[in-house]
């Protein structure tokens, strides 16, 4: 599978293409999570004007996730702030169509992210997962990233009970194998 992988830069005009994609797989993977199914939260954080300001921040890098010439979903990281304030590449999403699960697209996002981080010198990929997540949770420290931290997530229409989130991190180096 991993040959017939590729990753490829997602740009400010594929703004729609991203939308569509995003929202879908969104819906397919965390509609249970929301009162409204999650209506809000696309509108506010993923719709097509978002994705466009997102696209455009020089920290932000998007890539498509293609499998056999399929899309198969997206990931963003998020570069450290020049300050130093962040030690790390702050993996913000990793969104796979349900039909693509289950054929190492998801490690291979996690190897990609995390080569991404060595070439660039960072010593550091981390995350945020929801705690009631259990599968991604277990996904995530399968692959060497431990837990460091929790957070609240502070969004209206969250169901109760499932605003719990954990920070996830792994310490890497060139000399670290991919996961």
């Amino acid at each position: 599978m991993q040959s017939e992988t590729t990753f490829e830069r997602v740009h400010s005009s594929d703004a729609d293409r991203l939308h569509a994609m995003a929202g879908r797989i969104y819906h397919q993977h965390y509609a249970d999570l929301w009162e409204d199914r999650g209506a809000q939260y696309l509108r506010d954080a993923l719709s097509v004007e978002k994705l466009r300001d997102e696209l455009s921040q020089p920290q932000a890098r998007f890539f498509y996730i293609q499998s056999r010439l399929e899309s198969a979903g997206f990931i963003k990281f998020n570069l450290p702030a020049e300050s130093g304030e962040n030690d790390g590449l702050y993996l913000e999403r990793l969104y796979l169509d349900e039909a693509f699960t289950g054929r190492s697209l998801g490690k291979l996002g996690l190897q990609f992210a995390e080569q991404q981080a060595i070439e660039l010198g960072i010593e550091r990929v981390w995350l945020k997962a929801m705690a009631y997540r259990d599968d991604v949770c277990r996904f995530y420290a399968r692959h060497g990233y431990t837990a460091c931290g929790e957070s609240t997530l502070s969004f209206p229409k969250v169901v109760h009970g499932r605003t719990k989130m954990i920070t996830f991190e792994k310490r890497i180096s060139r000399q670290s194998d991919a996961t």
